[in-house]
């Protein structure tokens, strides 16, 4: 996506509004050590390797989708909403006094969720592939499938329909 000057401009904006706001907000600690538990575990979840996790009919499969889900969802938290005075009020309220439209605000959002499952995929990946051929000896398709869905997908998708449903 081709970004014109103003909207690069309004990003710069939205950076440095960022970079104060989380300087001096310490209420978003809580929301980033809940998203730093579920990101831990789902990385826990990727020792597992593929091949051994397919074979287990016990092991529930379905909470991979809500620690992905949640922990993404917990990072994008302090992007979406603030305490003040105990009261939790969206962000938005802070940006509409500044030249920022909707669209610039959820495109950096989004643009943030996605630099963060980047960033966590690359070490799932490598802990997916290290663990199938030390464990395995081979290493298969679904041990690359396994932690792109599980670590990216559903992440990406949970991440995006909170971004597009608030505010």
């Amino acid at each position: 996506m081709k970004l014109s000057e103003y909207e690069r401009n309004q990003i710069g904006v939205l950076d440095a509004f960022y970079k104060d706001f989380f300087t001096w907000s310490a209420s978003n600690l809580f929301y980033w050590m809940v998203t730093g538990i579920f990101i831990f575990v789902l990385g826990i979840m990727m020792l597992i390797p593929f091949q051994e996790f397919i074979a287990d009919s016990d092991f529930p499969k379905g909470m991979l989708f809500y620690f992905g889900g949640i922990g993404t969802v917990f990072y994008l938290i302090p992007y979406v909403s603030f305490n003040e005075k105990q009261k939790p009020m969206g962000i938005y309220g802070l940006l509409k006094h500044l030249p920022i439209s909707v669209k610039t605000i959820k495109f950096y959002r989004m643009k943030k969720m996605l630099v963060f499952l980047l960033k966590i995929e690359a070490v799932y990946m490598v802990l997916q592939l290290l663990v199938a051929m030390v464990g395995c000896q081979e290493i298969v398709l679904g041990n690359i499938l396994y932690p792109f869905i599980y670590g990216f997908a559903v992440p990406l998708f949970f991440g995006g329909l909170y971004i597009i449903l608030v505010e």
